[in-house]
């Protein structure tokens, strides 16, 4: 019986903040902090303990390993970390589609439109 109750507790605590999180968005379009607007054709994939950004025009592929996960009432935050050690801020929003990307003091970097499709 514990073993059953500990189990569930761990899936329970991994589905509060991923599991509306975990799958594939399309990604069509983006917005930066200094004002350009570009539209994109790529993808951003959520794993467990990773995001994959994939963009379909320059082949492009980025990798980021998610250090922390952090649940808000209006979304979800992951610090993230590239391959060359860059540290930042992914917010995914319940509400809107809309993905930010920060620096580590939440200041915006860009904002890209980000609609997940099932698997």
């Amino acid at each position: 019986m514990k073993k059953i109750f500990i189990l569930l507790l761990t899936t329970f605590m991994l589905i509060s903040c991923s599991s509306g999180y975990l799958g594939k968005y399309s990604v069509d379009y983006i917005k930066l902090s200094d004002g350009t607007e570009a539209a994109v054709n790529g993808s951003m994939r959520v794993y467990e303990n990773r995001i994959e950004f994939d963009d379909m025009d320059t082949k492009i592929d980025n990798v980021a390993t998610i250090i922390e996960k952090r649940e808000e009432s209006s979304g979800c935050y992951f610090t993230i970390v590239d391959k060359q050690g860059n540290k930042g801020i992914l917010y995914i929003s319940d509400y809107h589609d809309e993905v930010k990307l920060m620096d580590m003091n939440y200041k915006t970097i860009g904002t890209f439109r980000a609609k997940k499709n099932v698997w």
